[in-house]
């Protein structure tokens, strides 16, 4: 890990969750916006398989089953979801 990532992370451990939560999605809305289409699926698909692990490791079964009955709705709204069969 470089200089510039140490003193990122140094930095971080000063900030508050909101602030972190902030900065986060500024971050993103940057990093989207100059992304190609190929590029953005493959973030997406990266995230999804990688962070997801990480962000639902210390939820129990409970906690997970909670999360999906509310994020699904939300997902569902922004996909295409008469072009496929979510029930296979």
């Amino acid at each position: 890990m470089g200089l510039f990532s140490r003193m990122a992370q140094q930095a971080l451990q000063t900030l508050s969750k909101d602030e972190i939560e902030q900065l986060m999605n500024s971050a993103m809305e940057r990093m989207l916006s100059t992304m190609t289409k190929e590029e953005k699926l493959s973030f997406i698909q990266n995230m999804v398989e990688k962070g997801m692990v990480n962000l639902l490791a210390s939820l129990d079964d409970d906690d997970k089953a909670k999360l999906i009955k509310s994020l699904l709705p939300q997902i569902l709204k922004h996909l295409p979801t008469e072009r496929f069969n979510i029930s296979e």
